[in-house]
């Protein structure tokens, strides 16, 4: 699954300012997510190979869109001031 992970995340990131290793972060901190959810019983319907997918997809979009929002925030000066 990690390959599909990486290639969905790089679709997503695709317009962003690119670091080598964004799609694999984006990728390993979903299946992190994923597994410590699962570890924690959040999953009791997970019955096929499809509907992990699918749950592994959601995970990706979502943390690509916060590692977009995070790039964004950091490039407009991370809302740091100067005293």
């Amino acid at each position: 699954y990690f390959q599909r992970l990486v290639g969905l995340a790089r679709k997503r990131l695709r317009d962003a300012p690119r670091r080598a290793a964004d799609e694999e972060d984006v990728a390993l901190s979903a299946f992190d997510s994923f597994c410590r959810n699962a570890e924690a019983g959040r999953f009791p319907d997970l019955t096929d190979r499809d509907s992990l997918w699918r749950l592994l997809a959601a995970f990706t979009v979502r943390k690509a869109g916060h590692h977009l929002r995070d790039a964004s925030r950091l490039k407009r000066g991370g809302g740091a001031g100067t005293d």
